[in-house]
């Protein structure tokens, strides 16, 4: 395995998760408003049997993303794709620590003065207006 692959299989891993966490949080509410028509609770303990804590929607959940996961793997393209943009941020040159705090401040004291102006023509315009009307 190169050192490309490992953070392409990193991200797949990431990206993986995140849909997978997504996937079961809206199954486990689909199947809550379902379970008020059938009685999805009790099927959950008769086809599992491995408690509360891990449901239909679980299973259904790890089992979809396993399969998404595995048919990005396989896409020549997209894996392709995944590799070639590792390359590209190995050759992004990163803001040191103290650059990112300067652009910080910068940022901060730029929106405040913006804000300020902003804040000026706005009472200047209430009063101009004030005095038309």
């Amino acid at each position: 395995m190169d050192k490309n692959t490992r953070w392409v299989v990193l991200g797949y891993v990431g990206i993986s998760l995140i849909i997978a966490w997504t996937l079961i949080q809206g199954l486990i509410t689909g199947f809550h408003y379902l379970g008020k028509r059938i009685n999805v609770y009790d099927l959950n303990r008769e086809l599992l049997g491995l408690g509360e804590n891990f449901t239909l929607a679980h299973l259904i959940g790890i089992v979809i993303t396993l399969i998404i996961g595995w048919i990005c793997w396989r896409h020549e393209n997209l894996n392709r794709s995944a590799h070639e943009v590792v390359e590209e941020l190995r050759k992004v040159t990163w803001p040191t620590g103290a650059e990112t705090q300067t652009a910080t401040i910068v940022v901060i004291v730029a929106t405040a003065a913006i804000t300020l102006v902003l804040w000026m023509y706005d009472i200047f315009w209430g009063w101009a207006t004030g005095l038309i009307l």
